[in-house]
């Protein structure tokens, strides 16, 4: 299996044929996406894991807080 969705799985997830509405549709489910102008990528696991209830973590850095 491929890591991405293809362009005929977006479109059945989503319900639409159009980048601009497969996009509304992945924000609207807070899923994520990459949007390159032309295609919608995304990830089999992100969908995966929000299809379960837990939505994709993402980190924005390490907490150098933390650090003592």
């Amino acid at each position: 299996m491929n890591a991405f969705l293809t362009p005929l799985e977006v479109n059945q997830l989503t319900g639409a044929a159009r980048a601009k509405k497969q996009v509304a549709w992945l924000r609207e489910h807070s899923i994520p996406f990459i949007h390159d102008g032309n295609r919608v990528i995304v990830y089999h696991s992100h969908v995966k894991l929000v299809a379960e209830g837990r939505p994709p973590n993402f980190s924005s850095g390490p907490n150098w807080s933390a650090i003592k």
